[in-house]
């Protein structure tokens, strides 16, 4: 127990009794942290609009026995251009809910909390909010050790030039060779294009500040964006909740734009 800072982000918040609430912090020194915000619901609360989601900055908390408690918060910014946009604030719900159910309690990943902080200044000043949230999603899975093989074939381990199929349950591609052998032991498996692959892949390797440069159009984008839900739906178990919203905003723009 005692008092400690750290740098944090406040994904999610619920109100605890008539004045109070709890939030939810991804931390550098902490990893996800649940937390009281005493009196954040009172009318003049200093505390109260520094703790709402998506404010980023250098947090002082109580560690306590049971939970820890905020008690000043140094605000570095609250993304203001995300909340001014209904696209910009879908994607940060969504990847806030992400990094909620791939992150763990008391498990600190500065690395991890610094690439979430860099994914939403991107998220921010993007006309184009695909590709920022598409690197969100991918760098989410891979700081959980859990980013999909699509290199090579999962089963054989030969490079795949062209069509073939994705298995969430096997956590890769298959080549059309393995894929139809393994049809009933792959549990459900989709078609990807090689020009998804290369997309995905290009996101992984582009940094958070170049990642607006990636391009996809058409049937790629939409083969991308349904393929990273179904696979982070079958890890999970379930589907997130704000992924429906992701979908709805897709479909309203069409192939070509995510504005």
């Amino acid at each position: 127990m005692g008092l400690y800072q750290t740098e944090g982000v406040v994904l999610h918040k619920r109100p605890a009794g008539e004045y109070d609430k709890t939030v939810v912090l991804l931390t550098e020194s902490d990893g996800l942290v649940h937390a009281l915000v005493k009196g954040a619901l009172r009318p003049g609360s200093k505390l109260g609009p520094l703790t709402e989601p998506l404010s980023w900055g250098l947090f002082e908390l109580f560690r306590g026995k049971t939970q820890d408690r905020v008690t000043g918060c140094e605000l570095r910014s609250s993304f203001p251009r995300i909340s001014e946009s209904y696209s910009r604030l879908v994607y940060a719900a969504y990847l806030c809910e992400l990094e909620m159910l791939f992150s763990s309690q008391r498990d600190p990943d500065p690395e991890a909390f610094w690439f979430f902080v860099s994914t939403l200044k991107a998220l921010e000043t993007a006309d184009d909010c695909w590709s920022p949230a598409r690197r969100g999603e991918i760098g989410i899975l891979e700081f959980a050790g859990l980013f999909p093989v699509f290199e090579e074939c999962v089963a054989c381990g030969k490079e795949v030039p062209g069509e073939a199929m994705f298995s969430p349950e096997l956590g890769g591609i298959l080549c059309p060779k393995c894929a139809g052998t393994l049809e009933l032991s792959a549990g459900e498996i989709y078609p990807v294009s090689p020009g998804s692959r290369k997309t995905v892949l290009h996101l992984r390797n582009s940094a958070l500040a170049d990642v607006h440069r990636v391009n996809a159009q058409g049937s790629v984008r939409d083969e991308v964006g349904k393929l990273l839900r179904r696979y982070i739906a079958y890890v999970l178990g379930s589907r997130p909740k704000s992924a429906v919203l992701v979908e709805k905003l897709e479909e309203r723009a069409g192939p070509r734009s995510r504005r």
